[in-house]
């Protein structure tokens, strides 16, 4: 025999607005109809939307008899039930019986729902409180993350004497606002101008710092010991004149914190990466370490 819809609807119910409240729905099956269950609205409009077909059907004295097909339309995105094509808000399937579903509906709606507290969960070590257990999760997110701080390299002693040369230069200007400050009433504070000038030599500390200065270093010794070069070159020339050569065993180099020619201690010879010959040693005064370029051997 064959099939008359997937489901079929024997009873139904309608609110205030004439919307279905309750459908008793059976299924079509090889077997025969089956027994009826309780549905909604929704539940029929989804079905229909999926391809599911729906038929309304009234019971006879031993059988049952088919009705008309259930369709579906929404208005304002809300979905309707209709039998006919019209399209208004209401549903409509016809002058089915009312479902005997909805005497037991609303006798469970009446019957009001037992409160059951959810129970806490069972601790190993047993249970904690309610405000220590509220209060642990917060004092666990604010342990600080371990901090790890980056090696430091070592400063040059060129360096160390140009950032001690430009600290002296902030103390000096301290000492000058603070005597300015001594001076004035003790509310005023010191000058947007004076601020600002400490503020640019911390920021040239910072500079030279970080940036590697050897090369400049390099460069301001070249130039003493090129004239020195030239004067070599012409005494060499000369048969009159006779001076020591820079190998003899007084040997001098221009010392960065001393500012002025020292006597080398402990010289050593080395090759530049250029090729050019030079000593290193430590100034005899101040025992900074000091460089020299040589002349080039013939």
């Amino acid at each position: 025999m064959k099939k008359w819809a997937d489901f079929l609807i024997s009873e139904v119910s309608y609110d205030s607005e004439h919307l279905i409240s309750i459908a008793t729905r059976h299924e079509d099956t090889d077997n025969g109809i089956t027994k009826g269950k309780s549905i909604n609205r929704l539940t029929i409009s989804s079905d229909i939307k999926n391809g599911f077909t729906y038929i309304t059907i009234y019971s006879g004295k031993n059988s049952w008899k088919p009705g008309n097909k259930v369709k579906t339309f929404s208005i304002e995105g809300s979905p309707y039930l209709r039998l006919d094509k019209n399209k208004v808000k209401l549903d409509f399937l016809g002058d089915l019986p009312e479902s005997s579903f909805v005497e037991t509906i609303q006798e469970l709606e009446l019957q009001p729902e037992p409160i059951t507290e959810p129970e806490p969960p069972s601790s190993p070590r047993g249970s904690l409180p309610k405000e220590s257990a509220e209060e642990l999760p917060q004092e666990l997110e604010l342990q600080p993350e371990p901090i790890t701080e980056p090696e430091e390299e070592e400063a040059t002693p060129e360096q160390l004497s140009q950032v001690n040369d430009i600290q002296q230069q902030i103390d000096d200007l301290e000492n000058i606002l603070s005597n300015q400050k001594f001076s004035e009433p003790e509310e005023e504070e010191a000058t947007p101008e004076q601020l600002s000038k400490v503020k640019k030599l911390e920021k040239e500390i910072k500079k030279l710092e970080a940036v590697d200065v050897k090369h400049e270093i390099n460069q301001t010794l070249r130039k003493p010991n090129k004239k020195l070069d030239d004067l070599e070159n012409k005494l060499d020339n000369s048969d009159n004149v006779k001076i020591k050569t820079p190998e003899s065993s007084t040997q001098e180099a221009y010392c960065v914190k001393c500012k002025t020619k020292r006597i080398i201690k402990n010289p050593e010879e080395t090759i530049m990466k250029n090729g050019r010959p030079a000593i290193r040693g430590i100034c005899s005064v101040c025992g900074c370490k000091v460089f020299r370029i040589t002349k080039i051997k013939k």
